[in-house]
């Protein structure tokens, strides 16, 4: 791996005795969605393999950042992605599951249903995830007017992907939530590309004092303790209201896109 200079320059004053470099602190965006705050990212630079450090344009020029990766992934759309005739319903990731404040902010998402729970599944290629009370959201979506004609026969739950028989045909659904696009998509070329909006993890060890250490143990601690934590009658009843009101408004944004004319294929 090809190493940054200034980690190279550290590591040699490390190992003659010398008191070693810094590594210097970068003003970076911390919802920068290419260095995740860090400042630098790990890329391919002279495309053999290795991995070279880059300084993320996030540093200078945020906005620049933020559009430079979005045209990118959205350029680079693969060829078995099927467009649909119409534009993503704003509500959708919402209703199937998908919290921006949880989860982050990435262009593209991607559902599919599991025969493993029969369950609908949500990912952006980071975080993956079963979309628990998202049922109603995900049925009503297929079978509204404007959404069923384009999946009437599409396979979002192949049976040969549990049983390991034959080639698998299972599809899923594709939310580019810039372009705000939908597209159907192989399953595996579905993952592979949502993977590829994120950029590679850095390949280094960190290094945490023990007080770090102390600080990254009681944060799990605490998730843990709240998603274990007992759920009251109360608390069910919230979720489903919320669950009901969100295929509520999704079914308006479709009734509305339909009354407008989209996914009209007859041109």
């Amino acid at each position: 791996m090809i190493r940054h200079y200034a980690h190279q320059r550290a590591n040699r004053l490390a190992a003659s005795g010398k008191k070693r470099v810094k590594r210097f602190a970068l003003k970076a965006q911390p919802d920068c969605p290419i260095c995740y705050g860090d400042g630098r990212y790990y890329e391919d630079v002279c495309g053999d393999g290795s991995q070279m450090e880059v300084i993320c344009d996030c540093v200078s020029d945020p906005q620049t950042s933020t559009e430079k990766r979005e045209k990118l992934m959205t350029n680079l759309i693969p060829a078995s992605f099927k467009e649909l005739p119409f534009e993503l319903p704003i509500s959708l990731p919402g209703a199937l599951g998908w919290n921006d404040g949880t989860y982050g902010t990435p262009q593209f998402v991607a559902a599919w249903w599991t025969y493993m729970g029969d369950e609908l599944m949500l990912s952006d290629g980071r975080t993956t995830f079963t979309a628990n009370g998202a049922f109603h959201a995900w049925e009503s979506f297929n079978a509204h007017p404007l959404v069923m004609p384009s999946l009437i026969d599409i396979d979002f739950t192949d049976e040969l992907e549990v049983m390991g028989e034959g080639e698998s045909n299972q599809q899923a659904l594709v939310m580019d939530r810039g372009e705000q696009k939908l597209f159907l998509a192989p399953i595996k070329d579905a993952r592979k590309f949502i993977n590829g909006q994120h950029p590679p993890a850095p390949q280094q060890v960190v290094d945490l004092s023990a007080e770090e250490w102390d600080d990254f143990v009681k944060g799990v601690n605490e998730r843990m303790e709240e998603i274990t934590r007992e759920v009251s009658e109360q608390d069910i009843r919230a979720i489903m209201q919320a669950n009901r009101r969100a295929v509520e408004n999704l079914l308006k944004e479709l009734d509305v896109m339909l009354v407008l004319g989209e996914g009209d294929n007859s041109q």
